[in-house]
């Protein structure tokens, strides 16, 4: 048990990201073509897209584009309207999945303003994505030790079998 417990420990340290040419390894030619695209074309920028319930001659949508634009590691910010709205668009220096474009999705999140802004883009996606797949994995762990436990003990008819199964499992 404590063998199986150690074995399992790297478990704990999983990171849940969206496939992208930086899963892949380093020598692969897909991934080292990004990167000269990259290098070559100014990619590697991130946006993170807010939009605010006020159209853009609005004093209140040009304070929003300064406080969006005073984040840490907002290079430049964009306005424009959207239909009686405003997007007001926030270009981070990196991926759309690094950790400097998913921080300034939660400082913009974090900001106290007077009216409701909604925060979205690839980086806000790729942040949603990972909560959502982590606040529902324990419940899914549960789901799949259970059936594999009375799948188990109706096969083998076993109790010890039964309880061990999701051990062995992982």
């Amino acid at each position: 048990l404590v063998a199986l417990l150690v074995v399992a420990a790297p478990a704990l340290g999983t990171h849940l990201i969206e496939l992208g040419t930086n899963s892949l390894p380093a020598t692969s030619q897909a991934r080292h073509a990004q990167s000269v695209l990259d290098a070559h074309f100014g990619l590697g920028t991130a946006t993170v897209d807010v939009v605010a319930p006020e159209g853009p001659a609005t004093t209140s949508a040009h304070s929003l584009a300064r406080v969006v634009e005073g984040v840490p590691g907002v290079k430049s910010v964009t306005m424009s309207p959207l239909g009686s709205q405003t997007l007001v668009v926030a270009n981070v220096i990196g991926d759309s999945d690094g950790p400097e474009a998913l921080r300034v999705v939660d400082e913009v999140r974090a900001l106290r303003l007077s009216h409701p802004v909604l925060v979205g883009g690839e980086a806000a996606f790729q942040l949603d994505h990972q909560r959502a797949l982590g606040e529902r994995l324990p419940l899914a762990l549960l789901l799949l030790g259970g059936a594999t436990m009375i799948l188990i003990g109706l096969l083998t008819r076993s109790l010890a079998l039964a309880l061990l199964a999701p051990l062995l499992a992982a």
